[in-house]
């Protein structure tokens, strides 16, 4: 439908091109009255008498511009501005009109008093009180009923609106409490089960004196400490494993001769991670620990000789030597397979040497051979003569046939009395047997002390092999660690 000018009389439309403005009638129940009393349409003022030939404008009515009715050309949503209802709309024209009926000179007094308060405002000084006759300067009924009318309802309505506000913000408040002690709960129960699972995983960090022996052999958690100073400077961190951790996994291997799928799911890491560490860690630990395996003086031994060997018949014990085997897989290679047969074991094995002192350190350790060899071989490859010195006496047992090899050292071997072509020994050599062998004992003592860890007491599997002898230097100087076994 065209828009079309309301005002009495006129019949200006918008078209195209056009440059006059047509201002809607406001919807709001006073300014809308003010704005109907502004137009003095004759047809309204007669349908207050007559409501059947009463005008009432609907949603497209609209005033041009061509009435002048606005002072600035445009209409003002402030209620305290004379543009906020049509003001020229048949202004009288008589000069001698009292001022304050001007809407003109009204006009002006806004604009000066909006720029006092814009002024005071900017210079944060307190606003400055207007004078009553330039703010009111007795305005016509019109415009004081034109302003009163939507006031107690905007109040209302703002009333309203802030209690609603108000509600919802006690609301709110409410529901933040409540998810504040939620989430406090939630971070308790979240710290709770992180002691939890840092208690119940497997890591140095959490290690105890009990948990330490346990999983390394290693007697307290500042034992394990020092092993780990030892040997932290050639072991490089990874991202999913931390140096300490290292030690720690590669020291439960040998100890408790776990399965790497079992270590990877215990530190929450791969299987190839814990292959990588051992095959790494373990030739770094014998290398770093091997000084602990230490073949003392003439002087140390002779100090701290026990009393079972102050007996002059003993008391210039220096060592004492046996052999032990570690059982592993038959081997694919024939030679190999020859040389690992222990016939007196009747299984394939690995053998090496061990010699203790009296009070029963581990003092000499020989390299891994294959079960085949001889304790008269292993001792002289292994080079044991070298550690014998003139005046030495080596306890063993009947296997080792070294008395002449000692001989030429200057040394003795002391070893129980062989039974063969005899059908009873006499009294004294009986005893000294006994003697012997209470004496002798204490080397096998160590040797168990020694497979304690596991890897050593279970069927090793050839793709260990090549890091055997590493894994008992690393047992014997663990062992080492230990208290004394012999008092």
């Amino acid at each position: 439908m065209p828009t079309s000018c309301c005002a009495l009389n006129c019949t200006n439309r918008k078209d195209k091109g056009s440059r006059k403005k047509f201002f809607r009638i406001p919807a709001e129940p006073g300014r809308r009255a003010a704005w109907l009393r502004a137009l003095k349409r004759s047809d309204f003022e007669q349908g207050k008498k007559n409501p059947t030939a009463a005008w009432t404008p609907r949603g497209h009515e609209r005033v041009c511009s061509d009435h002048n009715i606005f002072i600035s050309g445009n209409p003002s949503k402030d209620p305290a501005d004379p543009d906020y209802v049509p003001s020229l709309f048949n202004l009288p024209t008589s000069a001698s009109c009292n001022r304050s009926r001007n809407p003109v000179a009204k006009k002006d007094r806004y604009m000066r008093a909006a720029k006092r308060l814009r002024v005071s405002s900017e210079n944060e000084a307190p606003p400055t009180s207007l004078n009553d006759e330039e703010m009111i300067a007795d305005p016509p009924p019109e415009s004081v009923e034109t302003l009163r009318d939507p006031l107690p309802e905007s109040v209302e309505t703002l009333r309203e609106q802030l209690t609603k506000v108000q509600e919802e913000k006690c609301k709110l408040e409410q529901f933040c409490e409540s998810l504040q002690s939620e989430a406090d709960n939630l971070r308790e129960e979240r710290d709770h089960l992180q002691e939890q699972i840092k208690k119940s995983s497997t890591s140095a960090s959490n290690l105890t004196d009990a948990k330490c022996k346990l999983f390394t052999g290693i007697p307290t958690v500042a034992l394990f400490m020092f092993v780990f100073r030892l040997v932290s400077d050639f072991i490089a961190p990874l991202k999913s494993m931390c140096q300490q951790d290292q030690i720690l996994m590669t020291l439960m291997k040998l100890r408790l001769g776990l399965k790497n799928a079992d270590l990877a799911l215990r530190f929450s890491v791969s299987a190839s991670t814990v292959s990588k560490v051992i095959n790494r860690c373990i030739p770094i630990l014998a290398v770093r620990l091997k000084f602990l395996i230490h073949w003392p003086s003439k002087e140390t031994v002779k100090r701290n000789l026990p009393k079972k060997f102050r007996k002059k018949k003993y008391s210039n014990c220096r060592v004492i030597i046996d052999c032990s085997e570690i059982f592993t897989e038959r081997p694919y290679n024939l030679k190999t397979r020859a040389k690992t047969w222990s016939n007196y074991k009747h299984h394939h094995t690995f053998k090496f040497l061990v010699g203790i002192t009296p009070y029963g350190a581990v003092s000499f350790l020989s390299s891994s051979w294959g079960g085949r060899i001889s304790d008269k071989d292993i001792t002289l490859k292994s080079r044991f003569y070298n550690k014998v010195e003139y005046g030495d006496m080596i306890m063993a047992d009947r296997g080792f046939t070294i008395s002449e090899e000692l001989a030429l050292k200057g040394a003795t071997l002391v070893m129980p009395p062989f039974t063969t072509g005899r059908t009873q020994l006499p009294g004294r050599i009986v005893q000294d047997a006994r003697q012997i062998s209470t004496l002798r004992i204490h080397v096998e003592r160590a040797i168990e002390r020694i497979k304690n860890f596991q890897i050593l007491s279970q069927i090793c599997p050839l793709t260990f092999a090549p890091l055997l002898s590493d894994s008992v230097v690393i047992c014997a100087a663990l062992t080492n660690l230990l208290p004394k076994l012999i008092k």
